[in-house]
């Protein structure tokens, strides 16, 4: 429900800038400087087990996307770019303004030196962002509805148009972006994430559908769930689809069969969830006025809230690495959130009490995914990774461990963006896991 109050409030503004007399669009240096100033501003919200340790102050902030020491905002006017090698001390990087009037950046995705923005009404913008000082437009593509989300996966963006359904654009020319394809999805596509030849779109109230995107050109709906809420935003890990379905809360869908997915269970987050981002075992749900939510999902028939930062107005979408969750609020900015993963996010006990690999914890960090494994007694662990084909890419470790907290580290850059198997034994137990790998 929010998001159609953010377009009337888009479209209140786009009112008020065609009838002004002001043309400044662009930010006076001073404001952005003043901007810099501001950036280190916290925030004193109700909270558990979690600290605000960096803000960056301004407003209209629907979205972040973090890569490498590089976040990734926007105000509805500009995307937004900050070094965050030191998340307690953002740093303004520099801007892209589409210069047009209908503006109204909602949903960004980074590949390479490109952003992909989904802005509104100016549709699908490419931005080059290989210098952050002077991001440049290479390319924009017109979808015809309203670009609302954006998913970038081999050489297709997957565009959420709102009432245009699914658009699949090519994009392997950045400077020449061509549909291969569209999908009506029958409501207002809020959302979309894509896995494998699935993409999985949040289509407001007509739920969760997943569309089999094997043939571009020829998108097909394979299934769908009513998530009984308002779909605003997916996100799938594994064998599951997080739903943040506005007033319906956090919704967990398992999808290991797309053309039947069943909802194994659901979190009442208490006001409207509208982003969601998962990692390890946790949910972290942009929740509107209530701020950051966070959810420990790793029985998702049960989940259960671990902590939360109230941000005092509207959080909208989150983006989490390392430990710091990255919270996009339309009224307050971009807040940097510590949560305390270290150790504590370790499954099982602490000092298992045989040779097992089942105690083990995945960790994203900008160039590596790191597997934590908590060991009483050494013992020869095998760790190998597979493409999704099932092909054996490489042995990630096989030797003798010793006990206590044993990593093994994967570097993001000696594989492409896509999903990867991770197989592991040692002593009678084995490890079946997925990872993504997102560059």
């Amino acid at each position: 429900m929010k998001i159609r109050v953010l377009f009337l409030a888009i479209v209140i503004l786009f009112g008020i800038m065609l009838f002004s007399n002001n043309n400044d669009k662009d930010l006076p240096i001073n404001e952005w400087d003043m901007m810099k100033e501001m950036n280190n501003t916290k925030a004193n919200g109700d909270s558990l087990n979690c600290t605000v340790i960096g803000r960056a102050l301004f407003d209209n902030c629907y979205d972040v996307f973090i890569k490498d020491t590089i976040a990734y905002s926007c105000d509805s006017l500009s995307l937004l770019i900050f070094n965050i090698k030191d998340p307690s001390n953002p740093i303004f990087l520099g801007y892209y303004d589409t210069a047009n009037v209908n503006d109204g950046m909602i949903g960004i995705f980074v590949v390479n030196s490109f952003a992909y923005v989904a802005d509104f009404i100016d549709q699908l913008r490419i931005i080059n962002i290989s210098n952050p000082a002077a991001p440049v437009e290479t390319g924009f593509f017109n979808t015809s509805g309203y670009a609302l989300d954006v998913f970038v996966m081999d050489s297709f963006a997957y565009v959420a148009d709102a009432n245009a359904g699914l658009r699949i654009i090519n994009v392997s020319v950045p400077s020449n972006p061509v549909e291969t394809g569209f999908y009506d999805t029958g409501e207002s596509a809020m959302g979309v994430f894509v896995v494998d030849s699935f993409a999985y779109v949040a289509d407001d109230y007509a739920g969760l559908r997943i569309i089999n995107v094997s043939v571009p050109s020829n998108p097909v709906e394979t299934g769908f769930y009513d998530t009984g809420g308002y779909a605003q935003a997916v996100f799938v890990l594994d064998s599951f689809a997080y739903v943040a379905d506005d007033w319906a809360g956090l919704r967990i869908i398992n999808v290991s069969v797309p053309s039947n997915p069943v909802e194994t269970g659901f979190y009442d987050t208490g006001d409207e969830a509208y982003g969601v981002f998962v990692m390890d075992s946790f949910a972290y749900v942009a929740n509107d006025d209530t701020g950051i939510r966070i959810i420990n999902v790793s029985n998702p028939a049960n989940p259960v809230e671990i902590g939360f930062y109230d941000t005092g107005s509207n959080a909208i979408g989150v983006f989490v690495i390392d430990s710091f969750a990255y919270v996009a609020d339309a009224d307050g900015g971009l807040y940097i959130i510590k949560f305390p993963m270290d150790g504590s996010g370790i499954k099982g006990n602490k000092s298992p009490n045989k040779v097992s690999i089942n105690n083990y914890l995945i960790k994203y960090n900008n160039t590596t995914i790191d597997i934590y494994f908590g060991l009483k007694e050494r013992g020869e662990l095998i760790l190998d990774i597979y493409d999704k084909m099932g092909r054996k890419l490489n042995t990630l470790n096989n030797s003798i461990v010793e006990s206590g907290y044993t990593k093994i580290s994967i570097n993001k850059n000696d594989y492409p963006t896509g999903e990867y198997f991770i197989k592991g034994r040692m002593g009678d137990t084995e490890i079946n896991t997925k990872i993504m790998i997102i560059k």
